[in-house]
């Protein structure tokens, strides 16, 4: 295979560049021809007045790095092209070059640069994601997070939100490569598609060996740079009630104000080594008995970590990110709490007067490296990614989504192929699974159903009294969450300890709430699929049956609320909330939608005001649809197929009533997505809610 490797190099080397330099060595060592298109900071020393204005232009887009990489692609034709970083003199325009010549790129996400315009989520010594859910990046340019420059910010606040604009990064990037699942979470929570985005670890090789001997000084290794713990760190030793001598290799910015620190604290015990080549760096790790990673931003990965454990030496580390994930607290290391000295010299004393228990943690590190950080696992998961692209596969599922996949291929459907689906049916399908890979980084803030707090507290109470109703003392109540979204009910029903089937057409939501779940310690079922094709291949019975904003999104609810019926147990209850009803004043209920559409656009996505106006024009030009009987320009005039209409919750009741089901519950109410949508509504009554709670005979 060919690949090109792309890679803007940092003036200072770090973590990134040898990783880059480690996964080319390891591919060219299998055989692979490996390419190398690379760029360094080190140019822009030598830039003039005008180069450095531009810098802030080319950052946003490399016009001289995509035209070379235009020149590449043509001459070489690789396979793939595995981008590292492209920060700040490549940038993502690179990624249009390869578009242009059919090739697929790989991004390994090193950083938050996508999420923070710092980069770490770190500011002011704790942890920030003010600019997590914004598509400008406007807190970080207020605060100056680039190196500490607003003028500095600006550029990497515009890079983020043009190409966010533009599509970019749900787009032009075929696979990402998240180094944990922590922070796949993050990148999905920040708006990347949950399908492109895979864990694959870093690795280390060559194999250092494990060290021999107890090891005799506790050892940090690192960049010398704000966020890294150091201050922390030299304040824990300060506190320390007995000697344990401190190494700390690294160079950086703040190697002078720590020399100068330690000297003025008189801490004998510690000393700075300085830079050291990784050879040497090994034979530190060695020598001693624990390794110290006291950052305070939530890393991405932690080399340095698994380098430790590769050695045999345990990590006492901040409960953090990365650091949280790869070490296990009472098995290879220590937790403590980010930015708490007292607790890590607590720890440090401890581990220090603990040699056994520290030699014991220390095999099971290196049992860990062996089992997820060599070479040859790395590998194989990185052509299981590049093979994955090729086939054109984006690995659109996840983990847990492959246990159970979709009968008619829709969570591959294009975004034009709703409208050219064979049946009325199966378009609505497509249009869903389109909409929702758009707005599902969205959902929880825009739907009211779900940031609600008044909604919530409904739910909840629903739920209290259908565990009520059921009445199962000693087992597990068995719900089935049709359409179970970025999982609104779901999570509700797992924190009740209930067994849950969550079932969802579209694979972008089922990641967000696969992620949630976890992020919880819940496990559940995930089945990709639509509700009807589920509910007619399965013979499974539920004591519940859910449907959350669910059935206005099918084209024919009824026979699907029929087949829901079939599959409860008797005594099972039938839930059905937040649809909406036929209004009796159609016209003005429809001028309401769009003003409530409107406000919520202000309020949640300002960004699609303008744009939502303007299709909202066309559609009045372009006349109706025959087939769907509506104007129709995208997926969105589908997806939620009855929103504009409602339904009728009297043919739902009757239905239920004649299956020997009992109505508990049936109510209307006003609705808005915003608090003033909704006190306007409350006095018009223009738009309404309902919510059905039907209970199965016991002798049905």
């Amino acid at each position: 295979m060919k690949i090109l490797f792309v890679h803007n190099h940092y003036q200072l080397p770090g973590g990134e560049d040898e990783v880059f330099r480690g996964e080319a060595a390891l591919l060219r060592s299998k055989g692979h021809e490996v390419l190398e298109n690379v760029r360094t900071n080190d140019e822009i020393r030598d830039y003039g007045i005008w180069n450095r204005v531009a810098l802030g232009l080319r950052t946003v887009w490399a016009w001289d790095s995509t035209r070379k990489m235009r020149d590449l692609l043509k001459l070489e034709k690789p396979d793939v092209a595995h981008f590292h970083n492209m920060f700040p003199l490549i940038s993502p325009s690179a990624y249009y070059a390869c578009a242009e010549a059919g090739v697929p790129v790989v991004q390994t996400l090193h950083n938050y640069r996508l999420l923070c315009p710092g980069a770490l989520l770190y500011r002011d010594g704790g942890v920030c994601e003010d600019c997590l859910h914004k598509r400008v990046k406007w807190p970080g340019i207020l605060h100056g997070c680039y190196r500490g420059s607003r003028f500095a910010t600006a550029p990497v606040a515009a890079m983020v939100a043009v190409h966010h604009g533009l599509g970019t990064w749900r787009q032009k990037v075929n696979q990402y490569i998240a180094l944990t699942e922590s922070s796949r979470r993050k990148f999905i929570e920040g708006g990347l598609p949950p399908q492109r985005v895979v864990v694959k670890p870093n690795f280390v090789h060559p194999d250092p060996k494990p060290k021999n001997g107890p090891g005799s000084y506790a050892l940090y290794v690192g960049r010398l740079s704000e966020g890294k713990g150091l201050a922390v760190l030299l304040a824990a030793w300060g506190k320390l009630q007995r000697h344990i001598p401190l190494r700390i290799a690294g160079d950086g910015p703040l190697r002078e104000e720590l020399a100068a620190e330690i000297e003025a604290k008189k801490l004998r015990d510690v000393e700075i080594v300085g830079q050291v080549s990784p050879s040497e760096a090994f034979t530190l790790m060695h020598g001693a008995r624990f390794l110290v990673f006291p950052s305070e931003w939530p890393e991405t990965f932690g080399m340095t970590i698994i380098e430790a454990f590769a050695c045999g030496v345990p990590v006492i580390a901040s409960r953090l990110g990365a650091m949280a994930e790869i070490i296990t607290d009472g098995e290879n290391g220590l937790h403590f709490g980010p930015g708490d000295a007292a607790e890590l010299a607590e720890k440090a004393e401890w581990a220090w007067t603990h040699p056994a228990e520290i030699e014991e943690w220390g095999r099971n590190a290196r049992v860990e490296y062996e089992a997820k950080y060599t070479a040859e696992r790395n590998y194989q998961m990185l052509m299981d990614v590049y093979e994955g692209v090729l086939a054109g596969q984006r690995s659109d599922q996840s983990p847990s989504e492959k246990l159970a996949t979709p009968t008619k291929g829709i969570a591959q459907m294009k975004s034009e192929e709703f409208s050219s689906a064979d049946s009325l049916e199966a378009s609505v399908v497509a249009a869903n699974v389109c909409f929702y890979r758009e707005v599902a980084p969205q959902y929880d803030r825009y739907e009211a159903c779900a940031s609600d707090r008044d909604l919530q507290e409904m739910l909840d109470r629903d739920l209290d009294r259908i565990g009520s109703l059921i009445q199962k003392p000693g087992k597990r109540i068995e719900c089935l969450d049709c359409g179970a979204g970025s999982g609104n009910l779901t999570l509700k029903m797992l924190k009740r300890g209930w067994s849950v089937t969550a079932v969802d057409i579209s694979t972008d939501m089922l990641a967000l709430l696969e992620t949630k779940a976890a992020s919880q310690g819940y496990s559940l079922r995930l089945i990709n699929d639509s509700i009807a094709d589920f509910l007619a291949a399965t013979d499974d019975r539920y004591d519940v049956v859910a449907f959350s904003s669910v059935l206005h999104h099918l084209c024919s609810y009824l026979p699907v609320v029929a087949q829901a019926a079939e599959h409860l147990r008797p005594n099972g209850i039938f839930y059905s909330n937040f649809d909406p009803v036929i209004s009796q004043h159609k016209a003005l209920a429809s001028l309401f939608e769009a003003f409530d559409t409107s406000i919520a656009k202000i309020v949640h996505d300002p960004a699609d005001l303008l744009p939502g106006i303007s299709r909202r024009v066309r559609k009045v030009f372009i006349g109706r649809d025959a087939r769907h009987d509506r104007p129709v320009l995208g997926p969105g005039d589908l997806a939620e197929y009855h929103a504009r209409t409602g339904l009728d919750d009297m043919r739902i009741i009757e239905l239920l009533g004649s299956k020997g089901f009992v109505v508990h519950e049936h109510v209307r109410w006003t609705t808005g997505r915003t608090a003033v949508a909704k006190f306007i509504n409350g006095r018009l009554g223009l738009m309404k809610s309902f919510k059905i709670a039907a209970q199965r005979s016991l002798t049905v």
